[in-house]
């Protein structure tokens, strides 16, 4: 599930659980890498259609009052005051059929 952790997608497997961490530590792995593949095929739905309709998201993710299990998460300077704040801006951008059917990210 896509919520799980990388040891509970193992379901409880340790040589799952070994090779998901290797996989997961592989420098050839990369998120692009990753997602290219996701993006080309939901840019190849998007072609065979007339008419897409992509509704723009943007987010911020809070991690302020955790800072302590999100050891690495670098502040970042906010505002006009110099905070320092740990958050992570998400920007998605969705593609759906005109009726409604999900194409891709």
């Amino acid at each position: 599930m896509p919520e799980d952790s990388l040891a509970g997608m193992a379901m409880g497997n340790k040589a799952a659980g070994k090779g998901v961490y290797r996989y997961a530590e592989n420098e050839k792995v990369t998120g692009e890498k990753i997602l290219g593949g996701h993006a080309h095929e939901t840019i190849k739905r998007c072609q065979k259609l007339d008419e897409v309709v992509c509704p723009a998201d943007g987010s911020t993710l809070d991690y302020n009052g955790i800072k302590k299990s999100c050891e690495g998460l670098q502040g970042r300077t906010c505002n006009q005051t110099g905070a320092k704040v740990a958050e992570i801006d998400l920007h998605s951008l969705p593609a759906y059929s005109i009726q409604g059917i999900p194409l891709g990210f």
